[in-house]
């Protein structure tokens, strides 16, 4: 995501199945620039197959992190647990991209239901509490609610909307998270890439 905040594509997602350019020279510029700022010990970074690094705390200017419920970052009002000192913003804006990832929960209901319009009234009313759930309202409207702040941090319910003006950014490109593509030719492509990295990781050390 960073790298595609720099301004490369060197996997482009907008396509089916992706296409693949390491070796044009923005993509690499801007890879480059990432690998640096991890290098100079920037961001947080863990080798491939290795211990994730995220759930840590404090140490590096720059923590990614993956916002979710099962994150370490407590959404309370008051802060988060074990004093952390981050905020929550989204990646830099670049002049040619802007980038999110993102995946959406979603109930489904059986085509055996017996009753599926009393499924679908009670789908609409867990909408309508987003107090009961720990990530972004899938509705824009939702985003402003004033139910939203006290439950979750001032700068998670920032960064909502900022995400939410993103995904209306024509320039904005939107990678899509961990093995959650859309089409079987996206899954393989990002399950091959990473098999071959941790399998070079493996090997270099």
């Amino acid at each position: 995501m960073l790298i595609t905040a720099y301004g490369g594509l060197p996997i482009d997602t907008r396509t089916d199945p992706p296409t693949i350019n390491f070796t044009d020279p923005t993509n690499s510029s801007a890879i480059r620039q990432v690998l640096d700022l991890a290098r100079q010990g920037y961001l947080t970074y863990s080798a491939l197959a290795g211990r994730d690094s995220s759930d840590s705390i404090g140490g590096v200017p720059i923590q990614s992190s993956i916002l979710n419920a099962f994150s370490y970052r407590n959404f309370g009002p008051d802060g988060a647990i074990n004093k952390d000192p981050y905020k929550v913003v989204s990646f830099p804006r670049g002049s040619k991209f802007n980038v999110v990832s993102y995946t959406i929960g979603a109930a489904y209901i059986s085509a055996k239901a017996p009753h599926p319009e009393a499924c679908y009234r009670w789908f609409q009313t867990l909408a309508k509490h987003i107090d009961l759930f720990s990530a972004m309202p899938a509705r824009s409207s939702q985003i402003v609610n004033s139910v939203l702040t006290p439950i979750q941090s001032p700068d998670v319910v920032a960064y909502y909307k900022d995400v939410d003006a993103l995904l209306k950014d024509p320039k904005t490109v939107v990678l899509p998270g961990g093995f959650s593509y859309s089409s079987m030719s996206g899954y393989v492509v990002q399950y091959l890439f990473s098999t071959f990295a941790i399998l070079r990781d493996k090997w270099q050390r």
